[in-house]
């Protein structure tokens, strides 16, 4: 048996492997359910990778959509499903995860995003989740509130002991 180069490589072939026996294939799953990217709003793709762990990217215009399927069974997280959006600016790209998005468009709070992928329903589950509010997020990620929604997702405010503040009580949800 070869020994894997290294310890991304190794869990690379776990994650096929038990991707196998699931049933599941994440270029498969993540083209049918993210299609509308390409044949709705005109992104290309997908642009598939497995330098680190399975990716799936979507882009065009100064937006980049990626999919990321990754294995977290070292830490107790498990495997999961993580989405991240890109926004290209003259400053440079500015980033924000889905589930954060989520949350500063005041949709619904960032636990509600699926991430779940440790069966092949959950994967199936998760990606349609993420497609769904992809859908929902596509006015704002394409209007001009589209940097600052970034920017406020990925801005964690802290208190004076360096705890990261709670949002504020009595939001209202737009979904829920």
């Amino acid at each position: 048996m070869n020994k894997p180069d290294n310890m991304n490589e190794h869990y690379r072939r776990l994650l096929e492997v038990w991707m196998r026996k699931q049933g599941v294939s994440f270029r498969a799953e993540v083209t049918q359910r993210f299609q509308f990217l390409v044949d709705e709003y005109g992104l290309d793709g997908p642009d598939y990778s497995e330098v680190l762990l399975p990716s799936a990217t979507y882009s065009g215009a100064g937006l980049a959509i990626s999919i990321f399927l990754q294995d977290d069974t070292r830490d107790g997280a498990g495997r999961r499903i993580s989405v991240r959006v890109q926004l290209d600016t003259d400053e440079g790209p500015v980033q924000a995860d889905l589930d954060e998005l989520v949350e500063a468009a005041v949709f619904a709070p960032r636990h509600t995003v699926g991430s779940k992928a440790h069966t092949g329903e959950a994967v199936r589950a998760t990606l349609d989740d993420n497609a769904q509010w992809i859908r929902r997020l596509w006015p704002i990620l394409r209007g001009p509130e589209a940097l600052d929604t970034l920017r406020t997702a990925t801005r964690f405010e802290t208190d004076k002991g360096g705890n990261p503040k709670r949002r504020a009580k009595g939001i209202k949800w737009k979904y829920k």
